[in-house]
Formats: structure tokens, sequence, C-alpha cells
């Protein structure tokens, strides 16, 4: 089994009428492959953690990868691991939604529940450092080059 950990930017989870029906084919996808993971959106950019066997969990980030309505796929991490930290299936979170008053957001175990316990040191430092701003992309005119922002 692997874990794939990778950001990317989309407009189709923004919208708030499209995306209960895109997360529906999305999760019938992934559960017919066996997949599981999260999907944590801020704003229009995504940070997603896919989980299962080997070939499916690549095929899907392959084919992402060729989706046009997913700009600026970067991989993050990949990691072989001996069970998915994710419950089965595939949990969204909309970070915006969970911002507090004061503007700041919830730390990863807030945002990824019981599944942080048996997440790697390596995949929390990645929500932790998605939640903080890093990996963003910024995506005025998408024909333009990649520019993904790591701040310190």
């Amino acid at each position: 089994m692997i874990r794939l950990t990778f950001t990317c930017s989309t407009d189709t989870l923004s919208a708030p009428r499209q995306r209960q029906s895109v997360l529906d084919i999305i999760r019938r996808r992934l559960h017919s492959m066996t997949i599981s993971g999260y999907i944590i959106l801020l704003q229009h950019d995504v940070l997603t953690i896919l989980e299962g066997p080997e070939a499916v969990v690549e095929q899907e980030y392959d084919s992402l990868a060729t989706t046009p309505e997913i700009k600026q796929l970067l991989l993050l991490a990949r990691e072989t691991i001996e069970q998915p930290c994710s419950a089965p299936g595939l949990c969204f979170v909309d970070a915006d939604a969970q911002r507090r008053p004061d503007g700041t957001l919830p730390a990863p175990e807030q945002l990824l529940g019981a599944a942080h316990l048996t997440c790697s040191e390596r995949t929390r430092r990645f929500v932790q450092e998605f939640i903080d701003g890093q990996w963003h992309h910024h995506h005025a005119d998408w024909q333009s080059p990649q520019v993904v922002h790591r701040h310190s």
C-alpha cells in the first residue's frame, strides 16, 4: 500500500453548488478502487492524501494529472504504508468553513480527526504547512507557469 500526498488548484470544489455532486462522483470512483483518503480545501487550493493499493493509487494520480479541471498538480510525498491512516472512503474537509473568528485555522489533528494518530509525522507536517499557507498555488492566469509558494 502507498500514501500519496499532493496539492493542486481547482475551482470545481470551490463552488458550493457543484461541490456535493463532484464529491459524490469522486467518492464512488475511489470506493470502487479501494482508495481512501482526505481532500482538504482552502480557497481554491487542495491538499489531497490518497491511500490504497500502489497500482490503483498511482493510476488515480495519473488520471488527475490529465483532468482539465485540476491545475498545477504537485506531488509532495510518496510513502509505503502498512495500513491507511484514514477511514475507508474519502473525507472532505472545507478548512475555510472551520476558520476561527480570529482568522486562524484548526490544528491538523482537528482537521484530520482520529486519523492524525496513525498518520506519519511527515503527513501531519504537510497538513500543518498547508493550513499555514505553504504549498499554495496562485492561479490568476492558468496559462502562466506554475508558481508554488512554500513560505518559511
